[in-house]
């Protein structure tokens, strides 16, 4: 396998975290890059993991991850030539009472007169009726595109914005899941809650478990002491 393709990969893996079954399809189909796989696919797929996280339904749309949990992780792009709030919240109340599912994507280029949103294919007439009901209120008719064309788009400034929208979403996003396992584990009388720091306290790291190093305060300031604590039963939190 290329470098390229190796380090793109690996960011389909990270993403990839989250997604259930749609994660877990993409993983698989990168996986299988090394025997054959075209790359351009499998950059799509990235780019479409990063959108995952990056889409936070703005203007009262659905989140993406939303839109994709309905229609198992497919989605048609629009690309509409509006970007004043006011117009575009009538041309998405226009598709909302045509029971369209749709989420706004982020843009990429501000200023340039675009939106994109992803919608479901299966609403795609309706879609079709909206456009022709506002053609004569737009520059021009709003089009499908593909996720190369959204990104080929944004440009390379647009490109960088898109990756840390998504790391901000996917952090956002794991720090919530990991704050409702927290108050999970707290109701259980089994758990003790310890906070204890990678860096400063960490003494060995074994395929099942972490031993770390117990400050010498918290017991006898004559004693060293270390505890072994299973993967399974630990959160790492703010980056260690």
């Amino acid at each position: 396998m290329s470098e390229e393709l190796q380090s793109m990969v690996q960011i389909i893996e990270l993403y990839g975290r989250g997604l259930g079954a749609l994660g877990r399809a993409i993983r698989f189909s990168a996986k299988g890059a090394a025997k054959g796989v075209d790359v351009a696919k499998v950059k799509t797929m990235q780019c479409k993991m990063k959108l995952h996280y990056a889409s936070t339904g703005n203007r009262k749309t659905m989140k993406l991850s939303e839109l994709e949990k309905l229609t198992g992780g497919q989605y048609n792009i629009l690309n509409i030539p509006l970007e004043n709030d006011k117009e575009l919240l009538g041309f998405y109340d226009r598709l909302k009472k045509m029971r369209v599912s749709f989420a706004e994507l982020p843009d990429l280029q501000l200023g340039d007169g675009y939106t994109q949103i992803a919608y479901n294919p299966m609403d795609a007439e309706n879609v079709k009726m909206v456009v022709q009901y506002y053609r004569k209120h737009l520059s021009e008719m709003p089009k499908d595109i593909s996720v190369d064309q959204y990104m080929d788009m944004a440009g390379k400034d647009g490109q960088e914005l898109l990756n840390e929208l998504a790391k901000k979403g996917y952090t956002d996003g794991m720090h919530i899941e990991q704050l409702s396992e927290i108050q999970e584990r707290v109701r259980d009388d089994n758990y003790v809650p310890i906070s204890l720091n990678m860096e400063s306290l960490l003494l060995q790291e074994n395929k099942d478990s972490y031993v770390f190093k117990i400050p010498k305060s918290r017991l006898n300031a004559a004693l060293e002491h270390a505890i072994v604590v299973p993967k399974k039963d630990c959160l790492l939190l703010d980056q260690g």
